[in-house]
């Protein structure tokens, strides 16, 4: 796996304002799945902005995985961020054949129709433990082997995006405490980093402006320092959400199966886990 090979070195570099895009250059980007959680988020950071932006995504008819659509959606674009995917454990141990044709053979179709100048930022996961992972994986390693390319690891993401989702475990375990007034928590013990989905966006965003002095290295992108447990997330939950019970099973396990822990590369992430459990409770409320 690549994630996290950049050096500090490199880093402090990335930092260079000679690497910054002014306002009057805006690139023009394209986001595959960008109507999804991570790309809706991105999306509405670049716009904000003033970043010219189209979207390839089903929710609009677009299928990201159709050699055609892609062709065309690629044409008079300088950046290329690929979040269209089959996402979360589950879903991908359950299809591992579709797994692998979505999130590794859109991907290398990519790469075979975008041209040698358009920038590839790629957002992947920082886990492997499942085979939405080790494909995330997979595609991260044809992408990093390409020319003009950065990739960003994430930690497990959390908060309230312009597109909600459940399978990113915090949201769940939020969502399940505020509908239904308990939470079953299995592998307990499993401890990870995380990083707020709008930090996320800000980070891409950031790999845009700076991509002059980052090319050809992966940066992981989490909340410093802040690595907690499964249990330590519920019990966090409890303190905001009263009368919540939490009852603990050990004859289930975890689909990603994997702690992990990973260090923040440069990027300026500021939401912390208290306040994106608060906005989560009033989303779901």
């Amino acid at each position: 796996m690549l994630c996290g090979m950049g050096t500090r070195e490199e880093n402090i570099l990335s930092k260079s304002k000679d690497a910054i895009w002014g306002k009057e250059e805006r690139r023009r980007v394209l986001i595959t799945g960008g109507a999804g959680y991570v790309g809706s988020a991105v999306n509405r950071v670049l716009v904000d902005d003033g970043y010219p932006v189209a979207i390839l995504d089903k929710e609009f008819g677009a299928d990201a995985g159709d050699e055609k659509t892609m062709k065309r959606a690629l044409e008079d674009v300088d950046v290329i961020i690929p979040l269209a995917s089959m996402v979360g454990a589950q879903v991908c141990n359950a299809n591992p054949e579709e797994a692998r044709r979505v999130n590794v053979g859109t991907i290398e179709m990519l790469l075979k129709l975008r041209k040698k100048h358009q920038l590839i930022v790629f957002p992947t996961s920082g886990s492997t433990g499942s085979e939405y992972g080790r494909t995330k994986s997979e595609a991260e390693t044809l992408v990093m082997k390409s020319v003009n390319a950065i990739s960003v690891c994430l930690a497990t993401v959390f908060g309230v995006s312009p597109r909600m989702r459940l399978n990113s475990f915090v949201n769940y375990f939020v969502y399940e405490a505020v509908t239904k007034g308990e939470l079953i928590v299995y592998d307990k013990h499993l401890r990870r980093n995380y990083v707020h989905v709008m930090d996320v966006a800000l980070a891409v965003k950031h790999c845009v402006e700076h991509s002059g002095t980052m090319l050809g290295k992966s940066y992981n992108c989490c909340l410093q320092g802040v690595h907690h447990s499964k249990e330590e997330i519920a019990k966090m939950i409890k303190e905001k959400v009263p009368g919540l019970k939490i009852r603990y099973e050990s004859g289930r396990s975890d689909m990603d199966h994997q702690s992990y822990y990973m260090d923040n590369h440069m990027f300026v992430v500021t939401r912390g886990l208290e306040d994106g459990i608060t906005e989560l409770i009033k989303e779901f409320s």
